[in-house]
């Protein structure tokens, strides 16, 4: 008898110890700073901005982005001209099968209008614990910065703070991926090819942004 009551103990203090872990959760500050300029970019068009960034906190079965593979149609819309509707019917659609628990979309950022900096904030919880962003440098052909599937749940604990610079990436859809070319006009990419970093490129070697995020509660 006196295992069996020591296995039940057992028994719920795993469960116990398993709901925690569920209910953890911490709310992230998502700080952006635009570092695109006259100086160090091949060109600065007089409308320069960032679209509105689409941040999501989600699992490993969901991807907003991930170099090496195809967008999807919303992120193509988003790349190509800073739309959020589809990408955000994708995400609801992701929510519905569990892959995603938060999303949120801040404002466009124009430099020359609204300065260099833009914050929003995210909640992540243990099993969705995932942030990922992405903003389009607009205009262009197809280019975002973000950030794809920062793990901010490491060895039982959510991590303090991460910063990365954000470099130009090819949403690989249209084309005309060279330095200076900031127009939505371009030939579509067919068949269309795989993300992927154009910090290579001459003249697109500088990050266009960085960001710094960083837990607030």
């Amino acid at each position: 008898m006196k295992k069996m009551i020591s296995m039940i103990t057992l028994g719920f203090s795993l469960l116990s110890m398993s709901h925690a872990v569920q209910a953890a959760k911490a709310t992230y500050e998502i700080q952006f700073k635009n570092h695109w300029n006259k100086a160090d970019h091949v060109a600065f068009p007089d409308n320069a901005h960032f679209s509105p960034i689409v941040a999501v906190a989600h699992t490993e079965k969901f991807q907003l982005f991930s170099l090496g593979n195809l967008a999807t149609p919303g992120f193509e819309d988003l790349a190509e001209l800073g739309r959020t509707g589809k990408i955000l019917t994708e995400i609801e659609a992701a929510m519905k099968k569990g892959k995603i628990s938060t999303v949120q979309v801040s404002e466009a950022l124009y430099p020359k209008r609204d300065g260099n900096d833009l914050s929003m904030r995210i909640t992540v919880t243990a099993d969705h614990d995932l942030i990922s962003f992405a903003s389009m440098i607009a205009p262009s052909p197809d280019w975002i910065v973000g950030v794809d599937a920062l793990d901010t749940f490491k060895d039982g604990k959510f991590i303090d703070a991460a910063e990365f610079e954000l470099f130009a990436i090819n949403g690989g859809t249209e084309e005309g991926d060279f330095a200076g070319n900031f127009s939505i006009s371009n030939s579509p990419t067919e068949p269309r090819e795989p993300i992927s970093t154009l910090d290579h490129i001459p003249g697109l070697t500088e990050a266009f942004a960085s960001v710094k995020i960083v837990k607030i509660k």
